[in-house]
Formats: C-alpha cells, sequence, structure tokens
C-alpha cells in the first residue's frame, strides 16, 4: 500500500505532421486521406500529382506550404515527422532530395513509408537509389511491375504479437479479424528481407504470386523505414460495413 513514486510528467500538444506524396488520383489516396479526416492528433498534408507539373495539396494551413512541390530544404523537411509515399517513381526526386529522405529518417528520426503502386518500389525504379538502401527489404534488380490478383494479408508470428498490428487486444480475436478482411487486388513483388527487416504480414501462400512480403519494417538510423506493398488496402473499407473501424485502426 506503501509503494509510490512521485513523479514530473510533461504533456505535449505536438499534433505531428505527415507528409504524405501522391504521383497519382487513385482510391488508396482518397481512401487514407478520410481514414485520418477525423484524427485530431494528425495533421497530414498531401502532394498529389493531378498531371504534368499539376500539383493538388491538401490539409495545409498555411498557403505556401508545399507551393513549390516536395522540399528542396532541409529545415523544411524536418518540420515533419513522418513520409509517405505513393505511387511515385524514383525521377520525380532530385538525388538531392533523395538524400536529405535518407537524412530525415536516420539524423532526425522520422518515419519513412512506402505503399505499392505501378510506380513504386522497382516499378517505380527505386533500385540502385539512396531510398533503397533504408527500406527493409531488398528490390528486384529489374523492373518487376504489381501483380493483380487477389492476396490475403496473412500475420506473420511476429506480426501476431506486434503492437502496430493489434486491432483488439485479445490475440485470438486479433487474428481472427485480419483473417476475415477482404483480400487485396495488387501487391508489389519485392525480394527478402535485409539482415534488420522485421516482416509483419505474406501474402497467402496458397495464391499464384507465392508468399510475398506485404508489411515490413526496420529501424534505420534513429529513425524507421517501412513498406506495405499494395496499393488495396481500400478494399479493408469499401467492402466492410460501413460503421466498421478496421480499415481507420
Amino acid at each position: 500500500e506503501n509503494n509510490t513514486l512521485d513523479s514530473l510528467i510533461s504533456v505535449r500538444d505536438d499534433h505531428p505532421k505527415l507528409l504524405y506524396v501522391e504521383g497519382e488520383p487513385r482510391w488508396e489516396y482518397k481512401f487514407i486521406r478520410r481514414s485520418v479526416a477525423d484524427d485530431p492528433s494528425l495533421v497530414v498534408e498531401s502532394l498529389l500529382r493531378s498531371s504534368q507539373n499539376k500539383y493538388y495539396r491538401q490539409g495545409i494551413a498555411v498557403e505556401t506550404t508545399l507551393a513549390e512541390g516536395f522540399p528542396k530544404k532541409k529545415e523544411d523537411l524536418f518540420a515533419y515527422s513522418g513520409i509517405v509515399f505513393g505511387s511515385i517513381e524514383s525521377t520525380f526526386f532530385t538525388l538531392d532530395q533523395q538524400n536529405m529522405i535518407v537524412d530525415f529518417v536516420k539524423e532526425r528520426g522520422g518515419g519513412f513509408l512506402m505503399l505499392g503502386g505501378k510506380n513504386s518500389f522497382s516499378s517505380g525504379r527505386y533500385q540502385n537509389t539512396p531510398i533503397a538502401d533504408i527500406l527493409p527489404v531488398d528490390l528486384l534488380p529489374d523492373r518487376a511491375l504489381p501483380v493483380v490478383e487477389k492476396v490475403r494479408l496473412v500475420l506473420t508470428d511476429y506480426g501476431k504479437t506486434h503492437n502496430l498490428m493489434r486491432l483488439s487486444g485479445d490475440p485470438a480475436t486479433n487474428n481472427k479479424i485480419w483473417n476475415q478482411l477482404p483480400p487485396l487486388e495488387d501487391f508489389n513483388r519485392v525480394g527478402e528481407a535485409k539482415p534488420g527487416g522485421v516482416v509483419l504480414a505474406r501474402g497467402d501462400p496458397e495464391s499464384s504470386g507465392g508468399n510475398p512480403i506485404l508489411l515490413a519494417f526496420q529501424r534505420y538510423g534513429r529513425g524507421r523505414a517501412m513498406v506495405f506493398a499494395t496499393g488495396s488496402s481500400w478494399h479493408w473499407q469499401m467492402e466492410m460495413d460501413h460503421e466498421d473501424q478496421t480499415h481507420e485502426l
């Protein structure tokens, strides 16, 4: 009864900012933005390429934000806590910008996530770029186009216990929720996980695509880099009950 300890707690109201860069209007972009729209703890600023040299900005509080496209200065990029790449090819970024993204993860301690798409991973020619170095998986040497077929996401043994994959506090219920999600309709084929990479989910081994890595992460310097090798998680919203919150989580 007398085991007490006094401590000072600093309560911060950070509202971390995320930068989401998307190369084309697509369902995944629409539903990701919709999923975070009602989350007061996040600020998601997005740069969407609507056509050649034309961009649509959403979530910005200041008119000048991203007015010139992707940040060209470290201080502008380092104002964010995380970066998300959608279907956007590597040549969209200069070499200096790619190195700046690496420093964002390694030095600033930011998070980086690459989503699947027709211009992601090897299909977006990211092999042999600085960004390929921070990814938790190897990229295939050729320009491997996304595989268009239905595939179910299956948690690995590590994924079943990881907080990131927790949709329910009960392990059995959590695994059941994941197993009942609608199948994805595409995925980008990547190589194996790097020595420091942690695979959280793979594709159903019964599909013709084999047992592809769908979700993985690794620590890189002070930050973390992740891959989610599909562009069709929006099915987890459209094919579920409208009150279901699984996609948002």
